[in-house]
């Protein structure tokens, strides 16, 4: 025979077995089997049964195929008679010799329309434990089954060897559109990821290294400021097929929409012990793009470098206590950070979580000229993150830091703040129509930008007198403390301490800021003490002033009332000098009384 002819019959021996497994398939005796080998094979890997609506075909082109339809894999006892899982469409690449003996060995999978309901009961059992626990071990091949099982892989799923003969770029295993239900009956917690598209490169398999992608998973619940999570990277197994690591990967997160919101991206090099429970993030350097730049350029809005750690200890076999719940720890350096506006960086964040908690105590030690220190704590266990706040700033310059949080600067000087606060809610309104609890600041050496208290004093004086005073280029008031404290209730801000010392001036004052509505409406009683000469005001002196802040929190109006100002100088005229003046009119007119009907007019 010549080389040409024996390379012909090599050549033709796949081909003569794809004919016969073909005709395998397509036999009545074979198609009977194949439901019972693909429910075999189902039982085998996971201990579920699978029950299959839609009937399962078969194909021989592009390679041999088994297509299942409608299938519902069962849940564990003690969950109830409704599914773990429902699938459209399970598409199964099989490797042509193994049906020749009488064996399913997959070497891709396809799904579509996969959704997953995840449950956890009172006691802390979940409805996917069973599952895990299949992979402590046990032996490679369930005898009296006619499955191959060449190991039991990462979550006791059967491995195949990394040979893919036939496979082509098809990735092992891709499911689209995608549904992952959460339901925690102790908790009352839930939550749903729906549009799941998802690929793995290659069967996990002792010592082999998967790649894996995440086109698209969208976030419907718990509500978060992101909707749509997307992400790659890579698996390592080890020689016992538990995926331990080091692999990289890369995270976004994005808005719902890119009108508004930012987009997150981690990247970090993710490590398994998955005996111990602990995962590790490491190298993590997280970044964040604000998405609505007319411009579309996404400026950086924050980056931080640091490593988070997970601790899960895993649900052993054969024992009475739950799974428990993972506990999250981390240590970050904020490089730059802009929130609201604010400067954020640079700060070291320390982060802590379990039980739904999550704990983030920041330090930033170079806070506008000042030190920030606090602890906020974010529960998203039942309904809208619940938030609770406690910071404490000392030697704050005030100027630089309202004017970067409001637009303007209509403050400043050097002040310490203290707040304890309580919101809830995914978005800025909601927190701010929901804040309670209790403020306080204290600024020195100050000034209060746009407004000169004394000028606005002699302003109003002018006019009821009929003369005009010049307005100031640039008018202020200087201060050397103004001190205030309020509660807050459901977004409105309530002030009954409001105090400021000044040259030649005391403030006291209260009112409401509305933060919803933002605005403000605030009543002030300004006192001058010792008017400077020449200003006209000497008068004034030790006379309370009612001045009224009201309107948009950015513009309020300021005004003046002189009424009870002007009775009062009439009042102290008349003590001065009007007393024997009226008695000398009443002799005169022969009106008694005039003198006490006159003081009872100006309340004297």
């Amino acid at each position: 025979m010549t080389k040409t002819a024996k390379r012909s019959l090599i050549l033709s021996i796949p081909f003569v077995l794809l004919i016969l497994s073909a005709g395998w398939l397509w036999s009545p005796f074979g198609r009977d089997q194949l439901s019972a080998l693909v429910g075999d094979w189902v039982m085998t890997e996971t201990g579920r049964e699978l029950t299959i609506g839609g009937g399962v075909s078969v194909r021989v082109w592009p390679g041999i195929g088994v297509a299942v339809r409608e299938a519902v894999l069962g849940n564990p006892p003690g969950f109830g008679d409704g599914p773990f899982a429902e699938m459209d469409l399970v598409d199964l690449r099989i490797r042509a010799r193994s049906l020749l003996r009488g064996q399913i060995e997959v070497i891709a999978v396809r799904i579509d329309g996969v959704r997953v309901y995840l449950e956890r009961d009172e006691a802390g059992y979940g409805n996917w434990d069973d599952l895990l626990e299949l992979g402590w071990g046990g032996s490679s091949h369930a005898p009296g089954v006619g499955v191959a099982r060449p190991h039991t892989g990462w979550l006791g799923f059967a491995g195949i060897p990394p040979v893919r003969a036939g496979a082509g770029d098809d990735p092992y295993l891709a499911v689209y559109e995608g549904l992952i239900d959460w339901r925690d009956r102790a908790s009352g917690g839930a939550g749903q990821v729906t549009e799941v598209s998802l690929t793995l490169a290659a069967p996990p398999a002792p010592g082999a290294r998967v790649g894996w992608r995440l086109q698209q998973a969208l976030i419907e619940s718990p509500p978060t400021p992101w909707r749509r999570l997307t992400g790659q990277g890579t698996l390592t197994f080890d020689a016992f097929g538990s995926w331990t690591g080091p692999d990289p990967w890369h995270l976004r997160l994005d808005p719902p929409t890119t009108a508004e919101g930012v987009a997150l991206e981690l990247d970090a090099t993710v490590t398994a012990q998955r005996a111990l429970g602990l995962y590790r993030f490491d190298d993590l350097v997280g970044t964040v793009r604000d998405l609505s730049d007319p411009a579309g350029a996404m400026p950086l809005i924050g980056r931080l470098d640091g490593h988070i750690e997970i601790e899960w200890p895993p649900m052993m076999p054969a024992t009475p206590l739950p799974a428990a719940d993972p506990a999250i720890s981390g240590r970050f350096t904020v490089a730059d950070w802009r929130l609201a506006g604010l400067r954020l960086a640079p700060a070291e964040l320390e982060l802590t979580g379990r039980d739904g908690v999550l704990q983030l105590v920041p330090r930033l030690d170079h806070f506008y000229g000042g030190r920030l220190a606090g602890r906020l704590a974010i529960d998203v266990r039942d309904g809208p993150p619940k938030l609770a706040l406690r910071v404490d700033g000392n030697g704050l310059q005030i100027g630089p830091l309202i004017a970067d949080l409001a637009g303007t600067g209509w403050l400043a000087g050097t002040g310490d703040l203290s707040a304890d606060l309580t919101a809830a809610g995914d978005t800025a309104a909601l927190i701010r129509s929901t804040l309670n609890g209790e403020v306080a600041f204290a600024v020195r050496d100050g000034a209060l930008q746009g407004i000169d208290v004394i000028g606005l004093i002699a302003d109003a004086r002018a006019r009821f007198e009929g003369r005009a005073v010049p307005v100031p280029d640039e008018p202020r008031t200087l201060f050397r403390e103004l001190t205030a404290s309020g509660r807050i209730q459901d977004g409105l801000l309530t002030n009954q301490d409001l105090v400021a010392h000044a040259d030649h001036l005391d403030v006291t004052g209260r009112g409401r800021l509305d933060l919803v509505a933002e605005r403000i409406d605030y009543r002030l009683e300004a006192v001058l003490v010792d008017p400077p000469a020449g200003s006209r005001l000497t008068e004034l002196a030790g006379i309370p002033v009612p001045i009224r802040v009201r309107g948009s929190v950015m513009d309020p109006a300021w005004s003046v009332d002189l009424a009870p100002v002007v009775r009062e100088i009439a009042r102290r005229r008349l003590d001065e000098r009007g007393g024997d003046l009226l008695k000398d009119l009443e002799g005169r007119l022969r009106l008694d009384g005039l003198e006490r009907g006159l003081r009872d007019l100006i309340g004297r």
